[in-house]
C-alpha cells in the first residue's frame, strides 16, 4: 500500500485549517538525525525535547473543536506519513488531515522546493479559505500568501511570541457552519 494511500484526504475546504512545520514549531528548529536516523538536537539545546509544544497547541486549539491541522514538516519526508502523525498526542492526531507531501505525488526533489510554495500548491489542491501557516522560516513565502504566515521563533516556536497571533487568528476567525 502506497503512503499516500494512508494519507486522509478529507474535504476541508471551508474547514479552518492550522498548516504547521514541525522543527521550529514544535521544538526547536535544529534537528538533526544521528548516525542511528534518530532525530537529536544540535549544540545547545540541552533541556529541550522533540514536540515539546505539541500540548501548548493541543491547548491552543482545546476551545475550538472544528480546527484541523495539515502537515507541512520535513517528517514526513524523512519518517513517512503515519509515523510523524504518530508522534504527536493523541488529541492532535485526530485533527490531522493529511500533508503538504504527498509521494505519489511528489518525488524525493520535493524537499527543494520553498515551504511556501508547498503549502499554497495543497491550499489550492483542497480550495482552503480558512486556514493560517505556522513556520519558523520565512523564504520563499509567495507574496500573495505572506500574510497567512504566523512566523515562530526558531527555538521557542509556538511558545515565543507569535502565540498571541494564533490566538487570536483562533478567536477572530468564525467557526465553519454545522461543526
Amino acid at each position: 500500500m502506497h503512503e499516500a494511500s494512508r494519507t486522509p484526504s478529507r474535504p476541508v475546504s471551508q474547514a479552518r485549517v492550522v498548516i504547521a512545520d514541525a522543527d521550529g514549531v514544535l521544538h526547536p528548529a535544529d534537528v538533526r538525525l544521528d548516525q542511528g536516523r534518530l532525530p537529536v538536537f544540535g549544540p545547545g539545546l540541552d533541556g529541550h525535547y522533540l514536540f515539546e509544544n505539541a500540548s501548548l497547541l493541543a491547548d491552543l486549539l482545546a476551545p475550538h473543536p472544528d480546527v484541523r491541522i495539515l502537515l507541512s514538516t520535513s517528517w514526513v519526508q524523512v519518517f513517512g506519513y503515519q509515523q510523524t502523525v504518530t508522534m504527536l498526542p493523541q488529541v492532535l492526531r485526530t485533527r490531522v488531515i493529511g500533508s503538504c507531501f504527498d509521494p505519489a505525488r511528489h518525488g524525493p526533489g520535493y524537499s527543494q522546493v520553498a515551504r511556501g510554495y508547498q503549502v499554497l500548491e495543497e491550499v489550492r489542491r483542497r480550495g482552503l479559505t480558512r486556514w493560517v501557516a505556522l513556520d519558523d522560516d520565512a523564504r520563499g513565502w509567495p507574496e500573495e500568501i505572506a500574510d497567512r504566515l504566523i512566523l515562530t521563533n526558531p527555538v521557542l516556536g509556538i511558545a515565543g511570541p507569535c502565540r498571541e497571533q494564533l490566538e487570536r487568528w483562533l478567536t477572530e476567525t468564525v467557526p465553519s457552519a454545522g461543526r
